[in-house]
């Protein structure tokens, strides 16, 4: 890949020093060349933002006006996919670069990505760039410091004793991130604010008496909208409760766009307008009632596809629609390549600076998207693979549309041989969850055409089993390939109450736990 790029002899030197060697950490002997234009990055991840739940509305009014008005200075890309269906690996792969890897736990450590991984701050720190952070309640500060070792934090939720529910004052102000903007940095800076407002109905914002799931929220602080879904059915009936949680939902997105606006503001009154790249995506969404009742975890497009508006200043023809696939981890290059910087050859992503000035030069690959190594998808244009264990999908688990037969199954019947599923073996995770059978006899396979079905209804694995082996001989050596890099990568340890707070929010099905030195494959 790097063979086709023309650098100069100082990037090239810059480059060796920086990224030559794995697991090599400072800073190259020589600073590479100044680029002619710095510009700032302003990145805004909202948290669970569902793709199709922003802009205009069936009524014909937008939800999301100021973020609708962004893109008209800048692209909106209709296609863009989280490489996760929960937020750490999409966190991780926005950052680095590159695909995110299963997760795994070993002596109370969570590896995420190899040493080879070099994160967004920290390639920009070689070029002169200030890193900043501001970080809602789903992330307390050890696990944020986790994500670059560049960021400077603002702000992040405290930890909290076990069983302690999140507060409104947990999330980031936006007037912290005002105030920020509004201090005249005096050297670029790359703003990272991840905002979890929609993460959960009731966590951030005071209820209103107006809103159609007061009563249930008020009876149950600290629900989440599964619960609050059902609560609501046994008051106001099945499509009823479906239209209450749908309501809730769009006036935080409502309230969280103007939040977005009095950003964009700010950077206008400060003067940063005209050197400041605008981006604002998400790391998932949610899926309302299309195959869950309202969860994430799921790796349908409900929940994967995302919103992404980059707003560049100068940019060639502003308003640009773009409807080509693209993915969370080309977000790393594209920040690169706007703040000429030699683009980090580890870097699985591809920029996206093509298709913000409408020139050739970006093609669609596949994307693979993941919540653990047992629950996986590969999505290719035109199909869609989705392999899932119900026996560590926690509460993320819901019965596939139609027969799913197994993966091991599938393989049988094609004669293949030289393919092996990953090994699911797991603990029981308690009563009510499903239970679990002998290692892979469990993961079972969905095969979506999504020309004629772009809502995955109907699943084709049994009536498609070529297509389903030719993609297993694509995601299965991937996942491979990701636990062998995992199993020698970096690893930060969790307290006590970071593993809670995985716990509490449903999420620790995700990592395998094994006994301390081992990691449970």
């Amino acid at each position: 890949m790097a063979t086709s790029r023309r650098w100069s002899l100082g990037i090239v030197a810059a480059l060796s020093a920086l990224i030559g060697s794995a697991g090599c950490s400072a800073k190259p002997t020589a600073p590479p060349p100044e680029p002619p234009s710095r510009p700032n990055f302003l990145v805004i991840d909202v948290d669970t933002m569902s793709w199709d739940h922003v802009g205009v509305d069936d009524a014909g009014v937008s939800r999301t006006p100021n973020l609708d008005a962004l893109a008209t200075r800048g692209t909106r890309f209709t296609h863009a996919y989280s490489h996760a269906g929960w937020t750490l690996p999409e966190l991780h792969a926005l950052l680095t670069g590159r695909r995110p890897q299963p997760l795994r736990a070993t002596e109370g450590g969570l590896r995420w990505r190899s040493d080879l991984a070099r994160d967004m701050p920290q390639v920009l720190s070689y070029y002169g760039y200030r890193s900043v952070a501001f970080f809602g309640d789903t992330l307390d500060i050890g696990m944020a410091g986790t994500l670059s070792k560049q960021f400077e934090i603002r702000s992040a939720a405290p930890r909290r004793p076990a069983g302690a529910r999140p507060i409104p004052s947990g999330n980031p102000g936006t007037a912290e991130v005002v105030a920020f903007l509004e201090s005249s940095p005096s050297t670029p800076f790359f703003a990272f604010v991840h905002d979890a407002d929609l993460h959960r109905p009731d966590v951030f914002l005071p209820i209103a008496a107006d809103d159609p799931l007061a009563i249930e929220m008020s009876a149950a602080p600290g629900a989440d909208y599964t619960d609050l879904y059902v609560a609501a059915r046994a008051r106001l009936g099945d499509e009823g409760a479906k239209r209450a949680v749908t309501a809730h939902y769009h006036g935080v997105v409502r309230q969280y766009d103007a939040r977005v606006g009095r950003l964009v503001s700010a950077l206008d009154h400060a003067g940063l307008a005209g050197n400041t790249v605008v981006v604002v995506t998400s790391d998932h969404g949610d899926d309302f009632f299309e195959h869950a009742e309202v969860d994430h975890g799921l790796l349908y497009d409900s929940t994967i596809r995302v919103p992404l508006v980059i707003a560049a200043p100068g940019q060639a023809a502003p308003g640009r629609v773009v409807d080509t696939v693209v993915q969370g981890m080309d977000l790393a290059p594209t920040v690169l390549s706007l703040a000429g910087a030699a683009l980090d050859v580890t870097m699985d992503g591809r920029s996206l600076r093509p298709l913000l000035d409408g020139a050739p030069g970006y093609s669609p690959r596949p994307v693979l998207a993941l919540s653990d190594p047992c629950n996986a998808a590969w999505r290719d244009q035109g199909r869609k693979l989705i392999v899932r264990n119900p026996a560590t999908a926690h509460r993320h688990w819901y019965p596939a549309p139609g027969p799913a037969p197994s993966v091991r199954t599938l393989l049988a019947a094609a004669n293949v041989t030289d393919l092996a599923p990953p090994d699911c073996t797991q603990p029981a995770k308690g009563a009510g969850r499903p239970a679990v059978g002998a290692s892979a006899d469990d993961l079972q396979v969905e095969l979506y055409d999504l020309a004629a079905d772009p809502g995955e209804r109907t699943n084709l694995a049994n009536e498609r089993p070529e297509d389903v082996v030719a993609m297993l001989r694509l995601l299965l050596p991937a996942l491979a390939g990701a636990e062998s890099s995992a199993a020698s990568g970096s690893s930060e340890r969790l307290d006590p109450d970071q593993v809670r707070r995985l716990q509490q929010d449903g999420y620790w099905s995700f990592v395998s736990q094994g006994a301390p030195g081992q990691a449970i494959r």
